[in-house]
């Protein structure tokens, strides 16, 4: 890392910031305009921000700042937060939180119909964002891993939510010390696999891992890019795709929350281990990952 990066506590003044890494998660490209309009927010995106920082205002809410955990350069200026806390208390203010998104938005919100992300006894990570520049640098990795430790310390597991077919993330969050649920030796009967990664910046770095491994044009990296019928960046790793077959190797998603990529095919084992190893070597290079 270039420059020295410190992780504190937020305090409420930081309440705007935090807005922007909660609307992150329903908006991925927040932080990267915030950042191009020098540390003003768009006028397009002003009014969710207002929105959401008056939730992370309150102090019942999921996305309170009480819950959060700020990076800062060393002249103060904020680069990232994690969102985290203890689930004993989630249902509740799950209630409250949707309360306020329904009254601010004038619709609805039916938590009934969502499932829980956590459950007492644990601790649970809920949203991670950090500012594009300091992105790749382990900003990212600092602020979870001190959430993980923090966990520790209280004798609860660290957990994120994976759906029942993240077998890929499973794996990947178990050997990281994450307990997924349901775990990772689930039966299962597709060459598919959605792997949620938890960020934009890890799909990068998968894909340009499974990238690396095909056949054809290993030496490019693939970016996220525009592409129609999509209201956000896709990504593709399709250096196997030759043949127009889902068969070959290959990897691609829209480069938005939950941030997962679809993983699919390969014509012979050699070849999809080759890429699953540069996956996540990728990654590793990239600090998103400790092994």
């Amino acid at each position: 890392m270039d420059e020295k990066i410190l992780l504190r506590p937020a305090t409420e003044e930081d309440a705007l910031f935090v807005a922007m890494v909660v609307a992150e998660a329903l908006d991925d490209d927040i932080m990267e305009q915030y950042e191009k309009a020098g540390n003003q927010i768009p006028e397009s995106r002003r009014e969710r921000i207002e929105m959401i920082e008056s939730v992370v205002r309150h102090p019942d809410t999921l996305y309170t700042w009480h819950h959060v955990t700020v990076a800062t350069k060393s002249d103060g200026t904020l680069v990232g937060a994690i969102v985290a806390y203890a689930g004993d208390d989630y249902a509740q203010r799950r209630d409250v939180t949707f309360d306020m998104l329904s009254a601010l938005i004038k619709g609805s919100f039916d938590p009934e119909k969502m499932d829980s992300e956590t459950q007492p006894g644990e601790y649970y990570l809920d949203s991670l964002a950090v500012m594009p520049s300091c992105r790749g640098k382990g900003v990212a990795r600092m602020l979870m891993q001190s959430r993980i430790d923090y966990a520790k310390s209280l004798g609860r597991p660290a957990i994120l939510a994976c759906s029942p077919d993240n077998l890929g993330a499973k794996r990947l969050y178990e050997a990281l010390g994450f307990r997924c649920v349901p775990n990772a030796t689930e039966s299962r009967h597709d060459i598919i696999q959605a792997v949620t990664l938890g960020s934009r910046e890890a799909m990068v770095a998968f894909c340009c891992g499974i990238q690396a491994a095909a056949p054809v044009d290993s030496y490019v990296d693939p970016v996220p890019g525009d592409m129609p019928g999509y209201d956000s960046q896709v990504i593709m790793a399709a250096g196997a795709f030759v043949q127009g077959s889902s068969i070959e190797l290959s990897a691609d998603g829209p480069t938005r929350p939950p941030y997962a990529v679809y993983f699919q095919g390969g014509l012979t084992w050699y070849h999809a281990k080759l890429g699953i190893l540069m996956s996540l070597q990728k990654m590793l290079e990239a600090g998103l990952i400790e092994l």
